[in-house]
């Protein structure tokens, strides 16, 4: 029996040793090299304000301000890109929509810091027109009657590129809608800024820039064009070339078969049943939407606004069981709801708010609440209504 060589094991378990000593120094350098690193990080904020004309009550433009609050950055670069997002609804379809703007911020003022103040851009003029466009959409709308319907806002999303401490690259990504700024993930913001791009490449897009006005009409004729293109799978087309087929095949083939059809039968019982779930999911959200905006005309006396969920068109979409009136009697509420509030913060930042003077207010009354003895009984909705409550109320209880 050899005798065992003590002195070769030890050296063998101190390099051992040694190698995991170091490993555990490299892991530890690398937390305090991550910690340094978040400290460091720049606290960028985003902020838009609109600038007024002479009387201070008309919007005239819109303003981005970009600022570092602290932290150490370089190579500082910015990118926005801007859309009308909504939905487009014909006949007795919904199908949501994103509309490139070109330029719609013309310039950007860079201070050259890399501390405080870093960036402003400008809409200038533009967002006159962007205003006269939406103003002359829900013109259309109207005169219409539900036969088609453009339903956009403006949405832009904003791309910040910096070099942190360490040289590496990082990006930052928000989106940016009336009076609401809101960092996003980078997933998100690369998907927007690719489909504006190939969108921009399809020459798809309007430019406020190259004329002063745009119509409906022009808008109108990019949204069908848009909404006749394949983005996610682009416009490939395929052709199948007649072989012989051999015959040791077949038992693949039959079994390929076989088995694509049970797994055709599992995806579709799991989309109907999701499809079921979203369904239900969208109409308890409608449902007690509805019913919030109800107890605010029966019960509110405070100066506050409507409040409403903003995801409301993406509802409606998920609920494929209302029928076109019904989808005309949400939307007329929504488009009534969204104008009382732009309305009621003019006028709160006059410092004076009376709701009963705001049309919209009275109109939402009459448009959801029964009319009767030349007055509105808040007791009892309207038939239109009615229907579209027990509808929404049924699908939540299923």
């Amino acid at each position: 029996m050899k005798k065992i060589k003590w002195e070769i094991v030890i050296t063998i378990m101190i390099s051992c040793a040694a190698v995991f000593v170091s490993y555990k120094a490299y892991e530890i350098s690398k937390v305090q090299m991550m910690i340094a690193r978040n400290e460091a990080l720049p606290s960028i904020t985003v902020n838009e304000y609109y600038e007024h004309d002479a009387d201070g009550l008309t919007d005239k433009a819109s303003v981005i301000q970009i600022a570092n609050g602290s932290g150490k950055m370089n190579n500082y670069h910015s990118e926005i890109v801007s859309f009308l997002k909504g939905g487009y609804f014909h006949d007795s379809m919904y199908e949501e929509i994103q509309i490139p703007m070109v330029n719609y911020y013309l310039s950007g003022s860079i201070t050259g810091n890399m501390e405080g103040m870093l960036e402003e851009k400008y809409t200038f003029s533009n967002y006159l027109k962007c205003q006269n466009l939406e103003q002359d959409i829900r013109k259309f709308n109207q005169q219409n009657d539900g036969e088609e319907k453009i339903d956009v806002s403006l949405c832009s999303y904003l791309k910040i590129t910096y070099l942190d401490m360490m040289g590496e690259e990082q990006d930052l990504f928000y989106r940016i809608e009336p009076m609401n700024v809101k960092l996003i993930d980078n997933s998100e913001g690369e998907q927007q800024f690719a489909i504006f791009q190939q969108l921009f490449e399809k020459e798809l897009y309007i430019d406020f820039n190259g004329s002063d006005k745009v119509s409906v009409e022009q808008t109108e004729s990019v949204v069908k064009k848009i909404l006749s293109l394949d983005l996610e799978n682009g416009e490939s087309t395929y052709s199948l070339e007649g072989k012989g087929m051999d015959h040791s095949w077949v038992i693949s083939f039959i079994s390929a078969a076989i088995g694509g059809i049970c797994t055709l039968i599992g995806a579709f019982w799991v989309f109907k049943k999701e499809q079921i779930n979203q369904e239900k999911h969208a109409a308890s959200m409608l449902y007690f939407d509805l019913m919030s905006i109800e107890d605010y005309l029966k019960n509110e006396r405070g100066a506050v606004n409507i409040r409403y969920s903003s995801d409301w068109q993406n509802m409606i979409s998920n609920c494929a069981f209302l029928l076109p009136d019904n989808i005309k009697k949400l939307y007329k509420i929504y488009d009534l709801i969204y104008n009382y509030n732009y309305h009621y913060r003019l006028r709160e930042e006059k410092g004076n708010v009376k709701k009963e003077s705001i049309l919209e207010y009275q109109s939402l009354k009459e448009t959801m609440f029964l009319h009767e003895n030349n007055s509105i009984n808040m007791k009892r909705r309207n038939n239109e209504y009615q229907e579209v409550v027990d509808l929404l109320k049924k699908k939540c209880g299923e």
